[in-house]
């Protein structure tokens, strides 16, 4: 994709019996990234082949950029001469685009493509942001102005006044936040710019200032704005046409409600950064599901021992590039990527009733706990319910004398059997959902033997 980034440092279970109900959910595998020998990393933008590239710390406690593949793993930049270099954008050929820096502190902005070495990039293009499939870049140019290239490598300043291009679609549209007059006394506002309509001042969401971090190749443009001057704001989302739409925040934050989008992919899916009851999260956000916390979405497991604190950006196949601080002998920076999984399995119960033998058939009312025994890939603590409970001797119709549900998970059996019968079964069914709402049903058996020997 083509963004710009900042770097920054006895009893029977009846399984037969069991089934499954599953909702459509967005759930995701992990794959960190890993590290220059347990450094930082930082990436910062994805393609559509899910390479990614970014930022290092090195052993020697240089910064790099990098470029990571699936099967190549992680691929040091270099820094030329110097000891610094950035990488900001990757596009679908695996060319990254980014900035190293002299001895002296000389900056360059630079181009990688795979199996080549370091090309500088042409001196006014000062700091690129991202880079088209067809090598079109933008950024801020030495002039202090957003630019885009155009494809005979013309560099065109977009603004007359300082701003800067944060992204560019296939068709050259840009997204990005400027001033409005030399002095910069008016705050900086989030543009968008195209061939058909030129620079368009996308306004606030009631704030002073907005910043437009993405765009997608139907022109939408995903940001931060200011509900109120001088406090930060909520991330938004403007179409082509329309006005900036609020897209709000994850509940109960810290902080008071604060979100900033970072990409959208072609079907709308944007990524970004929320507040939340605990700190700073990652989330993604459709209009299905609305905002919805990243860490919610990937295995328990992938979970322990890092928080994924802010979602960079997004591919057209879902893929999502995460920032997160994780703890591994020491506090430290890292990435994962997040790639769409199928949809959650519902909640794996293995019940125990306890008792699960009603003895001596004498006629007493017992009381019966069960314990679902439950797991879930993604849910610490699914919810489970008693649903139902068949007895083998029941009456033919009405209700049953020998069986009162009590609780969620507790129910009254009366220890009796038909002297013509074996014994008596009764066979309880619970039911246990996730916080996808995806439910499975299972069983397990309580007994009333025939006599004491059995």
């Amino acid at each position: 994709m083509n963004r710009w980034r900042l770097s920054v440092l006895g009893t029977l279970v009846i399984l037969a019996g069991s089934t499954a109900f599953a909702q459509t959910q967005h759930v995701y595998t992990v794959e960190d990234l890993g590290s220059f020998g347990g450094g930082d990393l930082v990436g910062v933008a994805v393609n559509n082949n899910g390479a990614v590239t970014g930022t290092a710390v090195m052993p020697d406690g240089s910064l790099h950029a990098f470029r990571w593949t699936r099967n190549g793993g992680l691929e040091d930049l270099g820094a030329q001469a110097g000891t610094v270099s950035q990488g900001f954008g990757i596009n679908d050929n695996g060319d990254v685009v980014g900035v190293y820096f002299e001895q002296n502190g000389a900056e360059h902005s630079f181009i990688a493509s795979p199996g080549a070495p370091i090309r500088v990039l042409r001196p006014d293009a000062y700091q690129p942001s991202g880079i088209t499939n067809d090598g079109r870049v933008t950024g801020m140019s030495w002039s202090g102005s957003a630019f885009r290239t155009l494809a005979d490598g013309t560099l065109q300043d977009l603004s007359a006044f300082v701003s800067f291009g944060a992204d560019m679609n296939a068709a050259g549209d840009v997204a990005g936040w400027g001033w409005h007059d030399p002095s910069m006394t008016r705050p900086e506002t989030a543009f968008r710019y195209s061939d058909r309509a030129g620079y368009e001042d996308l306004g606030t969401l009631g704030g002073s200032s907005s910043y437009g971090y993405g765009i997608n190749d139907q022109g939408i443009v995903v940001g931060t704005s200011q509900l109120v001057p001088d406090r930060m704001g909520h991330a938004f989302r403007a179409v082509p046409g329309g006005t900036m739409e609020d897209l709000g925040g994850l509940p109960g934050g810290f902080a008071g409600g604060i979100s900033s989008a970072w990409s959208i992919n072609t079907h709308g899916d944007i990524v970004g950064q929320s507040d939340n009851a605990y700190g700073w999260t990652a989330f993604v956000y459709n209009d299905v599901e609305g905002m919805t916390d990243l860490r919610l979405r990937i295995p328990i497991a992938d979970r322990l021992g890092r928080g994924l604190h802010w979602g960079r950006d997004i591919n057209d196949n879902g893929q999502i590039v995460v920032n997160y601080e994780g703890y591994d002998g020491g506090y430290r920076y890292g990435t994962v990527l997040l790639t769409p999984a199928r949809d959650a399995a519902a909640p794996h119960a293995h019940p125990t009733a306890s008792p699960s033998l009603l003895t001596p058939p004498d006629g007493r009312i017992v009381s019966v706990s069960v314990d679902p025994h439950v797991t879930d890939l993604y849910d610490p603590e699914p919810v489970c319910q008693i649903t139902n409970v068949t007895n083998s001797e029941a009456p033919q119709s009405g209700l049953d004398p020998d069986v009162e549900i009590t609780a969620p998970l507790s129910v009254n059996l009366r220890a009796k059997r038909l002297g013509s019968n074996a014994g008596r079964t009764y066979t309880v069914t619970l039911s246990c959902t996730n916080y996808f709402g995806n439910a499975s049903s299972v069983s397990v058996a309580v007994t009333v033997p025939h006599d004491n020997s059995k």
